[in-house]
């Protein structure tokens, strides 16, 4: 029997043989899925005939692509690629041992040289095409770096003509760009093909409103990006991708910045602190990371948790397969439901298409739970059966869908306690880690603080400020308020004035322990600054509060500070 092969993309299997006939689409019932809410329920079908096995459409909205060229039908050989959105599957005839490269079918190598015109047509000539273009961009990347970048641009532009480009670099762009399709490409570090801007991503307002016909972009190692985009004509294919990124990976090593990551840095690296309590969280990841383990990460609010379950994703043999966040504390309990598991059209009023849920967008990869501690009793019991199964019923299916998932939770709270079940949360933890808050990571205050404010520094006794306040919101707090003094204050160094109140006061973030007795001095620090909380900031008010004159809070401040 012949085999289709999943090359790129998720499906429900690695690989399906078939006999006869084998459908691709999203619908339940097909023989090979699609996960990808563009694609049609029963978008093509390979099948027998006369002439052998073909790839038909089936009047599918956004197209049937075989070898990166839209087709209606095609006769498939041993290698072909079919491209059904974003799920491309490898056709292995009957017998075939293996899987022979579409370059070797498509061009062959002879000993001498021969006309071009005389021996290629077609496919071939566009494939050569890309060679000479890609041999071209190359020779280019050893101008001069003053001329370096103007080259650059101008032989993308010669790759695809009549297109517009772009350079996206940390220090400054050249040429017009979308900003959506550029994120994207350069935040997820993957190349991106936009083929019809209004349904693969209409969030993309700019190409929508300049009736761009088809974009892509491809990351340069994180830290900029190439950028295409043709407003009339046809829509890009997978090999203009191909192409694109191919020239990306050319010129990320001459353009990278001095100050810019390794491309090859784990995410794990990234997590600024040197504290003893953030070395002994590497390594944690580190060890859990590549098992298959569902896991719980436990921490205040703040502190991290995400960026540990996208760690530990990046670093499992799952990374190259999504990861998946939802904050379960965002949702009613009825939206909760539809958003995890999926619906089929007519499900509930306003559904009017079937749709896949979080857990089904992230099959072959990780879906991360967020404050999964919220979560409703009913929607906690179908949890369990989904981490005891891997299986559950979209709202409305008749039929269970499996997937394939590793599933992190996260709560800032203890689960051991109040209204959730037990046996969930032994599920959930069968490894659990726990996020350092930031007031027992001694040192790590100054490094955060250093990295949001970019080229901007706090001096030393604004800093000491910051390290003996208590961080009642960790990490996240600290960025919000790098952030604010960023903003008001001015000139590169930010002194203690630019400070939020609470924090040049001193004030605790949380109730101190009751067995200690407070000085004088902290009693009333706390006593002004919650005066002034309850006053947002009016020290007049704040005075009558207290019962004292202005003057007399105005030099309580001063001692204070």
């Amino acid at each position: 029997m012949p085999t289709l092969r999943v090359a790129r993309g998720r499906s429900t299997a690695p690989e399906f043989r078939f006999a006869d006939a084998a459908v691709i689409g999203r619908a339940d019932d097909c023989d090979v899925r699609v996960f990808d809410e563009a694609a049609s329920r029963h978008h093509a079908v390979v099948r027998r005939e006369d002439d052998g096995y073909v790839a038909v459409d089936q009047n599918s909205l956004n197209g049937l692509y075989v070898n990166g060229r839209r087709v209606e039908r095609h006769v498939l050989k041993t290698g072909d690629e079919i491209t059904v959105r974003n799920l491309t599957l490898v056709f292995i005839a009957e017998g075939a041992t293996e899987r022979p490269t579409v370059i070797s079918e498509r061009l062959t190598i002879q000993s001498r040289l021969e006309p071009v015109d005389a021996r290629l047509g077609g496919e071939d000539e566009g494939l050569v095409g890309r060679l000479a273009a890609v041999y071209r961009f190359a020779s280019v990347l050893n101008t001069p770096p003053r001329q370096r970048r103007a080259a650059i641009v101008a032989a993308l532009e010669e790759a695809f003509p009549s297109c517009a480009v772009a350079l996206i670099l940390p220090d400054g762009n050249v040429g017009t760009f979308s900003r959506s399709v550029v994120d994207h490409a350069r935040g997820r570090k993957e190349a991106v093909l936009v083929r019809e801007p209004r349904v693969d991503m209409p969030g993309a307002s700019s190409l929508v409103a300049e009736k761009i016909l088809s974009a892509m972009a491809a990351p340069l190692g994180g830290f900029g990006a190439l950028y295409v985009h043709r407003a009339q004509g046809e829509a890009f294919e997978a090999a203009d991708l191909e192409l694109l990124t191919a020239l990306a990976n050319a010129a990320t090593p001459c353009l990278r910045p001095a100050d810019a990551p390794p491309a090859t840095a784990a995410p794990v690296d990234e997590m600024i602190g040197a504290s003893p309590a953030m070395e002994a969280l590497r390594a944690e990841i580190a060890q859990i990371a590549p098992t298959a383990a569902t896991t719980l990460i436990l921490g205040e609010t703040g502190s991290g948790k995400e960026l540990v379950a996208r760690a530990l994703h990046a670093l499992s043999p799952r990374a190259q397969g999504p990861f998946v966040a939802i904050n379960c504390a965002a949702f009613v309990e009825n939206l909760l439901e539809a958003e995890l598991f999926g619906h089929e059209k007519g499900a509930f009023t306003g559904a009017d298409r079937a749709r896949a849920g979080r857990f089904e967008q992230a099959h072959g990869g990780t879906i991360f739970l967020d404050e999964v501690g919220e979560l409703a009793p009913g929607l906690q019991a179908k949890l369990l059966r989904v981490l005891e199964s891997r299986e559950f019923h979209r709202l409305g299916a008749a039929k269970p869908t499996r997937v394939d998932v590793r599933i992190v939770a996260a709560s800032n709270r203890d689960l051991k306690r109040g209204d959730f079940r037990e046996d969930l949360y032994y599920r959930l933890s069968v490894v659990s880690i726990h996020c350092p808050p930031l007031r027992e990571r001694a040192g790590d205050v100054r490094l955060l603080a250093r990295a949001f404010l970019g080229d901007r520094t706090f001096t030393e006794k604004a800093l000491a400020k910051l390290e003996v306040y208590d961080w009642p919101g960790n990490v996240r707090e600290l960025r919000n308020v790098c952030e604010r003094c960023g903003v008001l204050a001015r000139g590169d160094t930010i002194d203690i004035d630019a400070l939020p109140l609470e924090i040049r006061l001193g004030r605790a973030g949380r109730a101190a322990d009751p067995g200690k007795l407070k000085t004088l001095r902290e009693m009333e620090a706390e006593m002004v600054a919650r005066a002034l909380e309850a006053t947002e900031g009016n020290r007049t008010q704040a005075a009558k509060l207290l019962g004292i004159t202005y003057p007399t809070l105005k030099k309580k401040i001063d001692e204070l500070l």
